[in-house]
């Protein structure tokens, strides 16, 4: 008990408990083209580079993904043929546009805020990972960011698994208290009845449990 109330102070603590006035867009700079639209990009970020590794080690038959931040649609290229399906989620036109061209048929590409309350709604989907290199880089308030993982716990399966990697976790677009450490995706698994484990130096996943 002390323990669990003691990840809940850290959460108050980090996060607060303020709620931002952007319910319409929430989030930070996921207007900012630069920040957002990694269309063009040739290659991936070296965090998503080690998160796709991670996958591609792996059995992905009957798995469905969902990919947060789709950029120029690597991934999805990369493991589609080896997956059943895969979702996945921008704010920038650019990359929905670049998803959809790729024309593979097991990929969804939506343009879509991870922020919103009505995410799982939208997707409407349960999968077996959820890959977001970038959990609060964008965070607008302690609020939305509990809300974005409340809404990945809902659509996660038992079993599934959350995967995100440190650089991502310790960039932000400006407002340091959004970098994460450790102890921060703990308490954020905690809450949400999730284990967090180390896959790799860099790589983490927060689990949901196959009973819960």
């Amino acid at each position: 008990m002390t323990s669990s109330l003691s990840k809940e102070n850290h959460l108050l603590e980090r996060f607060g408990v303020t709620v931002c006035r952007n319910v319409d867009q929430p989030g930070v700079g996921i207007d900012v083209g630069y920040l957002v639209d990694f269309s063009q990009m040739p290659v991936c970020t070296p965090d998503q580079q080690r998160i796709e590794a991670v996958l591609q080690s792996r059995d992905l038959t009957n798995r469905d993904l969902l990919h947060v931040g789709i950029g120029n649609s690597h991934l999805a290229m990369r493991l589609s043929p080896r997956c059943r399906l895969i979702d996945g989620i921008t704010v920038a036109e650019a990359e929905r546009q670049r998803g959809r061209a790729t024309g593979l048929a097991n990929y969804r590409a939506l343009k879509a805020n991870k922020y919103a309350v009505s995410l799982a709604a939208i997707l409407n989907r349960h999968y077996d990972h959820i890959i977001d290199n970038n959990l609060a880089s964008f965070a607008c308030c302690g609020f939305h960011l509990m809300l974005m993982m409340s809404s990945y716990r809902l659509m996660l399966r038992h079993g599934g698994s959350i995967l995100t990697d440190r650089q991502g976790m310790e960039w932000t677009v400006s407002d340091p208290r959004w970098k994460l450490t450790e102890p921060d995706l703990g308490a954020l698994a905690n809450a949400l009845g999730l284990k967090l484990s180390k896959t790799t130096e860099w790589v983490y996943e927060l689990t949901r449990p196959v009973e819960s």
